[in-house]
């Protein structure tokens, strides 16, 4: 039970997480963070570059919703070990370590979530009824970037599969 200001401030809440839920939403959070590092790090390097950013990566948003979706295709035969390896991210102390398998893991899915936006977007934007503003915007968007990451692993196979965060 929650006692003092909190409920002055915020009232009641509705539910309250378990320890577990609340350390899969930390880490989460922080592969999120390293994401969006690695984000704009890519675009601050395109810039120096004078190269324009494809217009599918404007928003970091929907590279996080690719990277997300490639966790899931990684962990698909064992979906209660992404949970697990993201609790185990909750302590923010692997952010710290310039070179570990979890990182080199995201950096990995960055650049494959990116080609993959990328790839959809182009072949989205081919249609007459396409508005950039709109691809943001849709549900059609998620769907079409979960079919087009779904072959993912099978063009990797077996020799070479999608990493895992540990």
């Amino acid at each position: 039970m929650i006692t003092g200001g909190y409920i002055k401030v915020f009232g009641e809440p509705v539910s309250n997480l378990s320890d577990d839920e609340f350390r899969v939403l930390a880490g989460a959070y922080f592969v999120c963070d390293h994401i969006r590092e690695t984000w704009e790090a890519a675009r601050a390097q395109l810039r120096e570059q004078k190269t324009p950013l494809h217009p599918s990566l404007e928003r970091r948003w929907m590279v996080y919703f690719a990277v997300g979706e490639l966790l899931r295709l990684a962990y698909v035969k064992s979906p209660a070990d992404l949970d697990n390896d993201l609790r185990r991210l909750s302590k923010p102390n692997w952010l710290d370590d310039s070179e570990n398998s979890t990182k080199a893991c995201l950096n990995e899915l960055f650049g494959v979530a990116t080609a993959a936006l990328t790839q959809v977007y182009t072949s989205r934007s081919q249609s007459e009824s396409f508005r950039h503003r709109n691809w943001f915007r849709v549900e059609q968007t998620l769907s079409d970037i979960r079919k087009g990451l779904e072959p993912i692993p099978v063009f990797r196979g077996t020799n070479n599969p999608l990493p895992k965060l540990r």
